[in-house]
């Protein structure tokens, strides 16, 4: 759909929406960049979708007395900056798309008015708004992983109130009674810290594989009756399907031990390697144990690892032996069936 009928167009409707940035206007300036800049890439639509939510927050959290004055200047001088900077990007990517245009242009033209728009790849990676939603809620089971020894990761609920996570984040029983999962270690939408929630965890027997082969363990949550594990809900496994190269992959994670995250660029799978899932899904140090999901948010694998380019990548195509900079993950599908194998069945009812 041709939003902009040329770059003058588009550098109008920029001008106008500055001003009502610059003279307050924000509402005015959200219902121009919905309707206007939200088709020009997912990033930007969900970007504008974020503030909006923010601003109605804000003015509700006003109108009830739930913030100071000045602390809503500030919010909304964060909000203002924000808009700005979708502006700014808009700039950039309709620059793209102008060069893109006519270096296709060049290249070949068309015929007829009959599908001027096109899926970009071998792959739709078109999804209903509600997938934003069911993320969100999915984002509710995902924990940081905090040992006793400041070292973290990432985990993840399963059902009945298990935890997984990898071997190498807790390889040992002491590491497992020392440790704890926190819930809500992220940001709400107007950028404030949300009131965290921690558990501790059974260091009972529980099913394990050390990193050379699934890398998971499989731990009972030590439940809280006046706080119970219940209300952050689980994930649900995809032990069926099989992943294919280019499909989308989603990770929510921990990296470098911040508040929860996930990655908006380059979230595709690129290699299977037997038991491992290779994507370019951004990662960091602490991501270790993060759910890797498909586009219905059911986990296909375990994230435990990555290599780049300069570290000698990894192997994407066992075939060839072709090696690239990735990120890998264990089949969620092989993990389970190693645990049957070793009479510790992971809780799939």
């Amino acid at each position: 759909m041709e939003i902009f009928p040329n770059y003058d167009a588009f550098k109008l409707v920029s001008e106008i929406t500055n001003k009502l940035i610059e003279f307050n206007k924000l509402d005015e300036a959200l219902e121009i960049l919905d309707e206007k800049f939200s088709p020009i890439s997912k990033d930007m639509s969900l970007s504008i979708l974020l503030n909006k939510s923010q601003l109605n927050s804000l003015k509700n959290r006003l109108t009830n007395g739930l913030i100071s004055s000045e602390n809503a200047t500030v919010a909304e001088a964060r909000i203002k900056v924000n808009l700005t900077n979708i502006v700014n990007d808009a700039f950039k990517e309709i620059q793209i798309q102008q060069l893109l245009g006519k270096l296709k242009s060049g290249l070949y033209k068309t015929t007829s008015n009959e599908n001027l728009e096109k899926i970009l790849g071998p792959v739709n990676h078109l999804v209903k708004i509600r997938w934003l939603q069911q993320g969100i809620q999915a984002a509710k089971s995902v924990c940081q992983v905090l040992r006793a020894d400041g070292e973290k990761g990432t985990g993840f609920i399963l059902k009945n109130g298990f935890l997984m996570t990898n071997f190498h984040v807790l390889p040992t029983k002491e590491k497992v009674s020392s440790s704890k999962i926190i819930f809500d270690f992220e940001e709400d939408l107007l950028g404030n810290l949300r009131k965290t929630c921690e558990f501790y965890l059974e260091a009972n027997d529980y099913p394990f594989s050390p990193i050379s082969e699934f890398d998971y363990v499989y731990i009972k949550i030590k439940d809280n009756p006046s706080n119970p594990i219940s209300q952050w809900g689980y994930l649900e496994l995809d032990t069926f399907s099989e992943p294919q190269i280019d499909n989308p992959v989603t990770i929510i994670q921990h990296p470098l031990g911040q508040t929860k995250q996930i990655a908006l660029t380059a979230n595709k799978i690129i290699g299977i390697n037997g038991t491992r899932l290779l994507y370019m899904t951004d990662t960091e140090r602490g991501s270790s144990g993060s759910p890797v999901f498909n586009n219905d948010w059911k986990v296909i694998a375990l994230h435990h690892a990555g290599k780049t380019e300069e570290d000698g990548g990894l192997v994407i195509n066992p075939a060839t032996g072709e090696k690239r900079g990735a990120n890998e993950g264990i089949l969620i599908k092989n993990i389970v069936q190693h645990s049957k194998e070793i009479n510790k069945p992971i809780l799939l009812t």
